[in-house]
């Protein structure tokens, strides 16, 4: 499957390929306390727990945290600052209406 997703305010488009299985395999993986992020550039999936989202939202010292969890709250940062990716509709969002 081809997106075509604004990699800018402007009016011009980057097209990435990006699997619609490897999306919904994210948005099932996903829990409550989570987000999923697309890269617009890449196409590359990424999937962050709200503690860490928090973390980076509020600069806290990245030495209160252990290591694995400062590298998810630099990408947390990264995120936060690049217009370079979009937050996914959680499954919740996608359900089927009943």
């Amino acid at each position: 499957m081809v997106l075509e997703v604004s990699a800018s305010p402007k009016e011009y488009f980057i097209s990435v390929t990006v699997s619609l299985k490897e999306i919904v395999d994210h948005l099932n993986m996903a829990g409550d306390e989570s987000s999923a992020y697309l890269n617009r550039k890449t196409g590359e999936l990424l999937m962050l727990a709200d503690e860490e989202l928090s973390a980076a939202e509020e600069h806290n010292d990245m030495e209160d945290y252990p290591e694995w969890q400062r590298e998810w709250i630099a990408l947390g940062r990264d995120i936060q600052d690049s217009e370079d990716y979009v937050e996914l509709p959680t499954k919740f969002d996608v359900a089927p209406a009943t």
